[in-house]
């Protein structure tokens, strides 16, 4: 992970486990270093939901950073909204 910190330092602060994994890894270059759309099609728990927080906050130092986020359950977005006010309220206003 400090290697992964010292390139990207936007990153430092943000995740509480110790590495990313396997999947993860493939895919952040992808998402840090590119400007393309990314689609993401993988089983459950496998770590798609830090792909997107990996794409959060590669944003934040836009001026008017937007994010959105959808999900095939109510209660999941309440979940994940609720995560990421905590996580991210002191760079990004969530709604």
């Amino acid at each position: 992970m400090k290697n992964i910190i010292k390139k990207y330092p936007t990153l430092d602060g943000y995740f509480e486990f110790p590495e990313f994994n396997k999947f993860q890894t493939q895919c952040l270059p992808r998402i840090m270093d590119k400007e393309d759309n990314l689609i993401v099609s993988a089983p459950t728990s496998s770590g798609k939901t830090v792909l997107f927080e990996l794409a959060i906050l590669k944003y934040f130092d836009l001026p008017t950073p937007m994010c959105l986020y959808l999900a095939p359950i109510k209660s999941l977005c309440h979940e994940k909204l609720k995560v990421w006010k905590q996580k991210f309220s002191k760079k990004l206003k969530i709604t």
